[in-house]
């Protein structure tokens, strides 16, 4: 009988400027909460930021292509388990791990944009109570 435990991450503190990490430090962060063979994954097909990440539907999804590549193997050797039918199956931690930090990279640009919009409305309130009071400054007073 084989069975596999959950394997869960918690990403509830995230680097706040983790959504603009350039190149060598997004590979720096991916291989401290992922791991070196994970991020060596992300380099290789050129996913070099966590927008690009986001917008990724399954970066394990290259390895369904017939690719001749001697790096994507080693890659695939490190991320899988090799059948006995000569097919492969990706460990359940490294699939929860990019699908983890996906959905927490997600609410994190859903939490900048509600705080962007409370930001802008703040603003606009301002500027209308500022032009409010300009507006009443002009209006002659009553005699």
């Amino acid at each position: 009988k084989t069975f596999f435990m959950p394997t869960s991450f918690n990403f509830d503190y995230l680097p706040a400027d983790v959504l603009s990490l350039p190149g060598y430090d997004f590979f720096l962060f991916i291989k401290t909460i992922l791991g070196e063979p994970e991020a060596n994954l992300l380099n290789k097909i050129s996913i070099k930021s966590t927008t690009t990440l986001i917008q990724t539907e399954d970066p394990l999804d290259i390895f369904n292509y017939d690719i001749d590549d001697e790096e994507l193997e080693t890659l695939k050797d490190e991320l899988s388990f090799k059948l006995k039918n000569k097919k492969f199956l990706f460990k359940p931690g490294v699939i929860s791990g990019f699908r983890s930090l996906k959905d927490a990279l997600k609410r994190k640009v859903d939490e900048q944009l509600t705080k962007s919009k409370g930001r802008k409305q703040q603003h606009q309130q301002q500027l209308f109570s500022t032009n409010s009071s300009s507006i009443y400054s002009l209006v002659p007073a009553a005699p």
